[in-house]
């Protein structure tokens, strides 16, 4: 199956633009290859400016996996992966940027990667028994996509690299087959693992298209 960065390509001319092989026209149409106008596909949430980024690759080495070996070697690898790839998509980024609303929720690129600083703390810090705090009291709304005045980009970052750090010590210091200390039915770390890869590598598919939105850069 070919990727989405084989499907899409933005067209030279500044009104269109070609994805997953038909032509969008910035006013909203969807255009056969020939130019015949099939329907209307624009989102009727919000507006469309007309605007059309051109895309650019930043050139960027991936994390390697391993193919065998350890069951949590491998597990690590794969969170750790997707982990990098969230704090990649920051780079080279203002704040106003990376805070900017692209879509018709209140999901950002620095929302995303704030809250997964949170959820790292509350599966792995909270699977330890480890004291856990959130900014936000028991019944409150939780505001872990809310960016905050003082918030800065280099500040969530070094916020999301060091819960990070601590989930992979208690990793390191705990067997796959340990359950939770603080869950009310018996869990293991292997599934939080599981639930954290998927977790992570569903919000830097979110973060791919957000920065993508936000100045054009993609991967290779």
């Amino acid at each position: 199956m070919p990727s989405r960065r084989t499907t899409r390509a933005v067209s030279r001319n500044p009104r269109r633009d070609f994805v997953g092989g038909f032509w969008f026209q910035a006013t909203g149409t969807l255009l056969r290859s020939g130019g015949e106008k099939w329907r209307s596909v624009w989102p009727t949430v919000g507006s469309y400016d007309g605007r059309v980024i051109e895309a650019r690759v930043i050139p960027h080495e991936r994390r390697p996996v391993p193919r065998t070996g350890d069951e949590k070697a491998m597990l690590s690898a794969f969170l750790d992966r997707s982990r990098e790839t969230i704090i990649w998509k920051l780079k080279g980024i203002s704040k106003e940027q990376a805070s900017r609303r692209l879509v018709p929720s209140d999901t950002t690129l620095l929302g995303v990667v704030k809250h997964l600083a949170y959820v790292e703390r509350y599966w792995f810090h909270d699977f330890k028994g480890d004291p856990v705090s959130f900014p936000w009291k028991e019944g409150e709304p939780e505001t872990e996509f809310v960016i905050e005045p003082q918030d800065t980009v280099e500040s969530i970052t070094t916020f999301y690299e060091g819960e990070i750090a601590r989930s992979r010590e208690i990793v390191e210091q705990s067997s796959l087959d340990e359950l939770s200390k603080a869950a009310k039915e018996p869990l293991n770390l292997r599934w939080i693992m599981i639930h954290m890869i998927e977790e992570t590598a569903r919000h830097a598919g979110h973060a791919d298209i957000l920065r993508e939105l936000t100045d054009g850069a993609i991967g290779q």
